[in-house]
């Protein structure tokens, strides 16, 4: 049954055709009638048939509509023997928690958390507001509930503003602000804040340099065993430049490569450094087929740095 507005009647004509679901629509909230117009066409459908993605992109438009009371008038009405009374009821738990974090609701909670703060956080936390409500009011990624949640003290949210405002994502680059939310990333234990606070520490050209905090940020994240830092860090001690030069360590370089590589290393970028490290014999002896062993399978994890370097090393052997 191809999916449209005219079949989806069809199939709601079919069903109120029973006295129990003809009683249940014309009792029912219009969120929730709409609701049920498109479960009627699944029920004829029986989950086969070519139109299911369309049902489901117009099933979620229509549920993101839908108020508690909606869902809470289905999950009482439906069948206790049917699936779709436990279904309802969890989204009407899922929409309360959606009526409790609305931008109104969220200011709450950041200015309630901001009460003890210092002044230097209070304007942290503004000028980022402030970005949300002009810039980012609309973004998918980086809505008004991340900011809630960074206040808060959560190291995802405070990685993921650091890294809005330092590569500045949509919005005016911010050192200030990147530094600040990686930093309370950092505070709360989030290992990749961390490295993204080393890094800006590290930088001679930015405004917060300072390298001793780098080093023992760097140290923070390495206490955490993460192979993001541990692959970040050796690419350091490996081909480091400006205050990384007098700190160079290719060979630990090399052993914390290839403990990453023995791991996840989900972002290739372990398989890089190491592959690096290979092909130009830095810490270890020079292993150029093995070095594209390694980058290969950075590539394959979609590094886009490998690509390069795996050309550049193949058009050397063909010229060999």
């Amino acid at each position: 049954m191809k999916f449209s507005e005219k079949t989806m009647d069809e199939a709601l004509a079919t069903l109120r055709e029973d006295a129990f679901w003809d009683a249940m629509y014309r009792e029912a909230p219009e969120g929730a009638k709409k609701r049920l117009r498109v479960a009627a066409w699944y029920n004829c459908q029986k989950g086969e048939g070519e139109d299911l993605d369309a049902y489901r992109a117009y099933r979620g438009k229509i549920e993101e509509e839908m108020t508690v009371e909606d869902f809470q008038y289905l999950a009482e009405r439906f069948p206790k023997s049917l699936s779709g009374r436990k279904y309802y009821a969890e989204q009407a738990e899922k929409a309360k928690v959606r009526t409790l974090r609305t931008p109104e609701k969220l200011d709450e909670g950041i200015d309630g958390m901001l009460a003890a703060a210092n002044n230097y956080e209070k304007d942290m936390v503004e000028k980022t507001r402030e970005t949300f409500r002009m810039e980012l009011k609309d973004d998918p990624i980086c809505t008004y509930e991340t900011l809630w949640l960074a206040v808060g003290g959560d190291g995802d949210s405070c990685c993921l503003l650091g890294d809005l405002f330092d590569h500045g994502h949509g919005v005016e680059r911010d050192e200030n602000l990147a530094f600040f939310w990686f930093r309370r990333g950092a505070l709360s234990g989030n290992a990749e804040c961390c490295y993204r606070l080393a890094d800006l520490l590290e930088d001679p050209d930015n405004a917060h340099f300072n390298f001793a905090d780098a080093m023992f940020w760097w140290s923070e994240g390495l206490r955490r065993n993460d192979e993001l830092v541990k692959a970040q860090l050796a690419y350091r001690l490996a081909f480091g430049e400006g205050p990384w030069t007098e700190r160079r360590n290719p060979e630990l370089a090399v052993r914390l490569l290839t403990d990453c590589v023995s791991g996840k290393d989900k972002d290739g970028f372990a398989h890089y450094f190491l592959g690096r490290c290979y092909a130009e014999g830095v810490g270890v002896a020079k292993d150029v087929p093995f070095a594209l062993s390694l980058l290969r399978i950075s590539r394959e994890r979609k590094n886009e740095w490998a690509e390069e370097l795996i050309k550049k090393l193949e058009d050397e052997q063909k010229g060999a």
